[in-house]
């Protein structure tokens, strides 16, 4: 096992709300590469993950393997392997997924999510104890079948995807990182090839980076404040800009509110739903973007 700490550079992606970065002078990443790779084949098999290496067990890895029946467009299944995460320690550990997959059946579905996502404070994490990964169903003639209605991990060779992961160390400092798997044949193997986490508290990561994160509101180049209240935004300029117009968008990037601001100081009140906003100032002199709640 290796691990080596890499400091910033300029990386990021996110929404396209996200415009600007600059770097964070005190963030760094701790990435640790698992050589060889787990992988998990036989029934039962188990793999931990201590993310921090401070000897307590964070995440660990399971499949599991039994006969169950059920019926797909008429055609009897019977489940034969399944995979799985499990959050350890505390009941702050998670994996990040959503409202939808958490809700119903058995157990949460761990989602399989694509390089460059950013995995922060602003997402939901499942934080139950066995959470799907994947499922392998297999016909009464033996012939293998994936069931598509699970998060489809089941990948090619090579294809990797992330899980993003919370997890607190023994200080109760929040971190946030990600896992790399990929699952092949038909579900009948896990692999988990490497992992990292940022090492600043309540920082974000940006999942299959080995560099931290560079945010937005580092970069403000306008000297301004920006804060809300209710669903109210107050802007105060502290210099007279040239062309200034202010955006609001929610967290999917799409843009709710546009218009130019003609004072040093503003109120917009807007009629959206509860939850985190960017509020972007854009001018001749440059931009300003700050994150606002509103209820």
């Amino acid at each position: 096992m290796k691990t080596n700490g890499f400091t910033i550079v300029d990386y990021a992606k996110m929404a396209a709300v996200i415009l600007l970065y600059n770097a964070k002078a005190d963030a760094q990443v701790i990435y640790t590469d698992l050589d060889p790779d787990i992988e998990l084949q036989l029934d039962n098999a188990t793999a931990e993950i201590d993310m921090d290496n401070n000897g307590v067990v964070d995440f660990m890895f399971l499949r599991t393997s039994g006969t169950y029946y059920t019926y797909y467009f008429g055609t009897e299944l019977r489940l034969r392997q399944a995979d799985w995460v499990a959050p350890f320690d505390n009941s702050f550990n998670g994996i990040l997924g959503s409202p939808e997959t958490s809700s119903g059946g058995l157990n949460n579905f761990a989602p399989p999510n694509d390089s460059g996502i950013v995995i922060s404070s602003l997402h939901y994490f499942q934080t139950s104890f066995l959470q799907f990964m994947s499922f392998g169903f297999y016909k009464p003639s033996g012939n293998w079948f994936y069931e598509f209605g699970f998060p489809i991990w089941n990948t090619l060779e090579g294809d990797s995807k992330y899980l993003g992961v919370r997890f607190s160390d023994s200080e109760g400092c929040a971190h946030y990182g990600w896992i790399r798997c990929e699952i092949e044949d038909s579900c009948k193997r896990l692999i988990v090839k490497d992992y990292a986490y940022e090492l600043t508290c309540d920082y974000p990561i940006a999942a299959g980076s080995k560099e931290s994160y560079v945010t937005v509101e580092n970069g403000n180049m306008i000297d301004a404040k920006v804060y809300s209240f209710n669903t109210t935004i107050y802007v105060h300029l502290n210099l007279v800009l040239n062309n200034a117009v202010m955006h609001v968008r929610n967290l999917e990037g799409k843009e709710i509110y546009t218009a130019g601001l003609q004072n040093q100081f503003t109120e917009i009140k807007l009629e959206v739903a509860k939850g985190i906003y960017f509020a972007e100032i854009i001018a001749e002199e440059g931009r300003f973007t700050k994150k606002v709640y509103l209820n």
